[in-house]
C-alpha cells in the first residue's frame, strides 16, 4: 500500500458506485437468506437490547425517553443518561417518517444498516492503498462472512447494529486525513474523521477503548510528521468534547480514563512535535489505567484482572474471583471456545497468516494495525469478534495474487455461512462446542409466562428476576422489574449479586431482600440449581453445591416446605411465587421439578433435551424403560408426556406398565399413586382410574389411603360400583377389628 492516498477513489467513480449498490443489495438478500432459512432468530429482542426496543418504541411514538426510566432497577429506576442513547434516538426518528409497523421496520433496520459498513470498507481499503478487485472483494467477503452477520440477522438491535457502520466510517476518515497532502481536502477530512469518532462514541460504550488505539495511532504518526498538523487537535478535541458532552461517557469517568490522557497530549502534540510523545502517552495511560477505575467500568476492570490472574481459563473455586468478575465474565464476555475459534475464524486464520504479512509489506496503515488489536480484544472478549471480522478480510484477500484462488476462498467461506448450524453441530459432536449453554427457558415456554403475568399482575407490580428475564418482562409485559441488563450501574451489579447469594440461603433472607426491594413476585428458574457451570447463577453466588433447605431447592423440589411464598404459576423450566397471592392448586406437575425424577434430569443436557424435545425425550426414556424393567424411566416418561400434551393412549400403556411393575413387586405404591396423579391432572379425572388405586392401596394394605381413594371416585361418580363395593370391605373390616 502506498504512503499516499490515490487521487482517483477507482477507475469510474459512477461504475464503482453502481458496483458497491448491487454487492450490497445481495448482500442484503443473502443476508435476509440466512437470517430466514439458516438461522431463524426470535421472535422477540433478547439480552440488553429489549432495552433498545424499548426506547425505540418510545421514541417512534413521540414519547421522550424519560431521565430515570422506573420501570427497570425498581424501587430507584435506572437514570438513563448512564448508558450510550443513540441507535434508539436515529430508529426512532426514521421509524416516524417511514410509518409502518414498528416491529417490522425494526427488524429490517437491524438487518440493513449494519451493511453500511460495505462500501466504507471497500473505500477504507482504496484510501489505504489496496487495488480496486481486492478492495471490492474485501466488501463482497464481508457482506456473507458468517462472524460479519451472526450479529446482524435482525434478531435483536445490538450497540454494534449502528457502531460499527461508524466506526469502519471513523477508520475510513482517519485514514484519508491521515494521508491526505494537505490544503482544503486535509481540513475537510480532518474535521470529518473526529466528527465520525463522536458519533461512534455516542453510539457504543466500546468505542472508547477503540478510540485509545486510534488516538495512540495519530499520535505516533504525528510524532513522524506524516499527517496534516491540524489532525491531531481536531482528533484529541473531538474525544474531550465527547467525555465532557455525551452523559454515558461522563458516568464512565471518561475524564480521567486513558483515552483521555492520550487525548490531551495529541493536542498538546499539534504544537510540539517530540519523538519520546507516544512513551509518555504509554505511560501517562498506565497510570491513568491504574488510578481512574469507576465503578461504571469496574466489572470489566475485574474479568480483565481474573483473565490475567488465571490465564483466560475459569477457576474451578468461584470464591477465587471477586463477585463483578463471576457476574461480567459469562456469555459474550467469555474467551472464545476453540469451537468458536474453528467455526467463525478457522479458514479466515489460515489465509491471514499468509496474507498479514505482504499487508506488513506494503504499508499497512490503520487497517493493519486493527488486525492485531482486534484479534488481542477478541481473545479476552468473544464479542469484539465483529471487530475481527472488519480487521481480517484484508489479510485475506492479501494471502494470494491468483484470482481462482481468491474466487475459491469467497466460496468457502460463504459455504461455510450456510452450513453454520451443521457444521456447529458436527464440532459439538466432537467435543468443540462452538457456544455455551443455552438456557433452560425456550421460546414455546416465555410467550406463556409474559402472557400470564400481563392477566394476572398489575401494570405496578414489579417482578424479581434474573437480569436476563428482567428485560424481556419490561419490555413485553410492561411490568416493574428489580435487575437490569445494564451492568455498568453499580448498583445494579450489586442488585443481582445479591439476589443470586439469597436464592441459596433460607427462604426468611429471600423474603426479607424482596420486602427491602418493595416486591411481592419473583420468578424461579430451573437453571438456577441445576447450571452448575460457570456461567450459573450458583457459581455467581460463589457455590458448587447448593445448601440443605436453601431457598432454590425448597423453589425446585418442595414448594410445600415454604412459609411465605406461594407458587402461583409454572412453566417447564420457570415458577413464579408470590408473597400476597394464594397458591395455585390446578398447575400441571413438570418433569423438572418433580424430585422422583431429580436422578434423571439433574444433568444439564439431559434438562435440555428435556425442554427443547419433550416427545422425544418421552420415547427414549420409555424404551429405556421397557429394555431395563426401569420403572423410574417409565414413570419419567409418563411426567414428560403428560407435561408436554402427549397422547392419552401413551399415557394409559405407561400407566399399566408401572402397574405391573408395581404387582411384581418392583415398584412401590406411593410412587405409583404419584403416577395416577399425574396421569389425571394431565387426562383429566378419571372415577374408575381413581378406584382402581383405590383397590391397589387396599391390596399393600394401606386401608386409609385406600378408603380416600374409593370416596373421591364416589364423589365423582357415585354410581361406581366398583368403589362402594372397596368401601364396603373397608368398613366390614373395620368393624370386625373393632368389635368384641
Amino acid at each position: 500500500m502506498p504512503g499516499s492516498a490515490p487521487d482517483r477513489i477507482s477507475p469510474g467513480v459512477i461504475p464503482a458506485a453502481s458496483l458497491l449498490l448491487a454487492l450490497t443489495a445481495a448482500a442484503f438478500v443473502l443476508r435476509s437468506w440466512f437470517s430466514t432459512g439458516v438461522l431463524p432468530p426470535p421472535p422477540r429482542m433478547q439480552g440488553e437490547t429489549t432495552q433498545a426496543f424499548r426506547y425505540t418504541q418510545m421514541v417512534s411514538n413521540g414519547e421522550d425517553i424519560p431521565a430515570v426510566d422506573s420501570l427497570v432497577m425498581y424501587p430507584g429506576g435506572m437514570r438513563t443518561g448512564e448508558n450510550s442513547i443513540f441507535e434508539e434516538y436515529l430508529a426512532g426518528w426514521l421509524h416516524r417518517l417511514v410509518g409502518g409497523d414498528f416491529q417490522r421496520f425494526l427488524r429490517f433496520f437491524c438487518l440493513a444498516f449494519p451493511l453500511l459498513s460495505l462500501p466504507g470498507i471497500f473505500l477504507w481499503l482504496r484510501v489505504s492503498g489496496m487495488g480496486f478487485r481486492r478492495s471490492l472483494l474485501s466488501a463482497q467477503i464481508y457482506g456473507f462472512f458468517l462472524p460479519a452477520v451472526l450479529r446482524a440477522r435482525g434478531e435483536s438491535f445490538y450497540r454494534e447494529t449502528v457502531a460499527m457502520p461508524l466506526l469502519v466510517l471513523t477508520g475510513l476518515l482517519s485514514e484519508a486525513a491521515m494521508r491526505s497532502r494537505g490544503g482544503w481536502r486535509a481540513w475537510i477530512l480532518s474535521l470529518a474523521a473526529p466528527a465520525a469518532l463522536f458519533a461512534s462514541l455516542a453510539a457504543w460504550k466500546v468505542s472508547t477503548f477503540l478510540a485509545l488505539l486510534l488516538l495512540f495511532y495519530i499520535l505516533a504518526r504525528n510524532s513522524a510528521g506524516s499527517v496534516p498538523r491540524q489532525l491531531p487537535a481536531l482528533a484529541g478535541a473531538s474525544f474531550v468534547l465527547a467525555s465532557l458532552l455525551l452523559s454515558h461517557m461522563r458516568s464512565d469517568g471518561a475524564a480521567t480514563s486513558p483515552a483521555m490522557a492520550v487525548a490531551v497530549l495529541l493536542i498538546l502534540s499539534s504544537a510540539v512535535r517530540w519523538r519520546f510523545m507516544p512513551f509518555a502517552a504509554l505511560a501517562l495511560a498506565a497510570v491513568a489505567a491504574a488510578l481512574g477505575s469507576s465503578g461504571a467500568t469496574g466489572h470489566v476492570t475485574g474479568v480483565l484482572e481474573a483473565k490475567l490472574r488465571f490465564m483466560l481459563m475459569h477457576p474451578a473455586d468461584p470464591g477465587r474471583l471477586s463477585p463483578d468478575a463471576r457476574l461480567f465474565w459469562v456469555a459474550g464476555y467469555e474467551t472464545p471456545s476453540p469451537g468458536q475459534v474453528i467455526l467463525l475464524f478457522g479458514i479466515p486464520l489460515v489465509a491471514a497468516v499468509f496474507g498479514a504479512r505482504r499487508l506488513w509489506e506494503s504499508g499497512p496503515g490503520l487497517i493493519g494495525w486493527l488486525l492485531p488489536a482486534s484479534l488481542a480484544g477478541y481473545v479476552v472478549f468473544d464479542r469484539l469478534h465483529v471487530l475481527l471480522a472488519v480487521a481480517i478480510v484484508p489479510a485475506m484477500v492479501t494471502a494470494t495474487r491468483r484470482s481462482w484462488k481468491l474466487l475459491a476462498l469467497s466460496a468457502a467461506l460463504g459455504l461455510e455461512a450456510a452450513a453454520a448450524p451443521y457444521a456447529a453441530d458436527v464440532l459439538s459432536g466432537a467435543g468443540l462446542p462452538p457456544s455455551g449453554r443455552p438456557s433452560l427457558l425456550t421460546e414455546a415456554e416465555l410467550g406463556p409466562f409474559l402472557g400470564w403475568l400481563q392477566r394476572e399482575t398489575g401494570r405496578d407490580e414489579p417482578v424479581l428476576s434474573y437480569w436476563h428475564l428482567s428485560g424481556l418482562i419490561s419490555a413485553y409485559a410492561d411490568r416493574p422489574v428489580v435487575t437490569h441488563t445494564f451492568f455498568e450501574s453499580e448498583a445494579n451489579r450489586r442488585t443481582i449479586q445479591e439476589f443470586a447469594g439469597k436464592l441459596f440461603q433460607p427462604e426468611d433472607s429471600l423474603v426479607s431482600f424482596m420486602e427491602s426491594r418493595r416486591c411481592s413476585l419473583v420468578v424461579y428458574q430451573a437453571d438456577f440449581l441445576l447450571d452448575r457451570s460457570s456461567g450459573g447463577v450458583m457459581y455467581l453466588a460463589g457455590l458448587l453445591d447448593p445448601p440443605p433447605e436453601c431457598a432454590a431447592l425448597c423453589m425446585h423440589y418442595h414448594p410445600e416446605r415454604l412459609r411465605r411464598l406461594a407458587l402461583v404459576y409454572q412453566g417447564p423450566s420457570l415458577r413464579v411465587f408470590s408473597l400476597n397471592m394464594p397458591p395455585e392448586d390446578s398447575l400441571t406437575p413438570q418433569p423438572l421439578f418433580d424430585r422422583r425424577h431429580a436422578r434423571i434430569f439433574d444433568d444439564y443436557d439431559k434438562a435440555l433435551a428435556l425442554v427443547s424435545d419433550p416427545v422425544l425425550t418421552a420415547l427414549e426414556l420409555a424404551g429405556a424403560g421397557r429394555s431395563n424393567m426401569a420403572p423410574d424411566l417409565l414413570s419419567a416418561s409418563l411426567s414428560v408426556f403428560a407435561s408436554s400434551g402427549g397422547g392419552v393412549d401413551a399415557g394409559v400403556a405407561l400407566l399399566q406398565e408401572l402397574t405391573r411393575l408395581h404387582l411384581q413387586g418392583l415398584y412401590s405404591i406411593d410412587n405409583l399413586a404419584a403416577d395416577f396423579r399425574v396421569y389425571q391432572s394431565a387426562w383429566g379425572p378419571d372415577p374408575e382410574l381413581t378406584a382402581d388405586l383405590g383397590t391397589l392401596y387396599e391390596s399393600a394394605g394401606r386401608m386409609e389411603d385406600a378408603a380416600e381413594a374409593y370416596a373421591s371416585a364416589l364423589a365423582e361418580a357415585p354410581w361406581l360400583e366398583a368403589a362402594a363395593e372397596g368401601l364396603r370391605r373397608i368398613e366390614a373390616a373395620e368393624g370386625r377389628e373393632a368389635g368384641p
